[in-house]
């Protein structure tokens, strides 16, 4: 598969691994891509609320806060129906709709 940078300025999720944790994706080659995937923001509608921050992951698939990370998903502002997407601490995902 061939991966696309996201364009100049152009919003969205950037996934990929930074092992000296600098902030900024660590070079990939054609065997080992990095990032590993690139997804453009989804419909301007859909409101995304959460952490500011970047959400890091330890190598065993854990968060490496102590906690969890929580978003709320709406297909716009003040609309209904809302979706809470959780990362655990271990690393496991839920996404609870209400």
């Amino acid at each position: 598969m061939r991966r696309r940078p996201l364009p100049t300025g152009a919003k969205g999720w950037r996934l990929c691994y930074d092992v000296n944790a600098d902030g900024v994706c660590d070079a990939g080659s054609a065997d080992d891509p990095n990032p590993i995937r690139l997804q453009v923001a989804v419909n301007s509608n859909v409101r995304l609320i959460g952490p500011a921050s970047r959400i890091r992951f330890n190598p065993n698939g854990s968060l490496t806060a102590s906690s969890f990370a929580d978003f709320v998903a709406t297909p716009g502002p003040g609309a209904t129906p809302r979706w809470l997407v959780r990362f655990a601490a271990s690393g496991a995902l839920s996404v609870r709709k209400g």
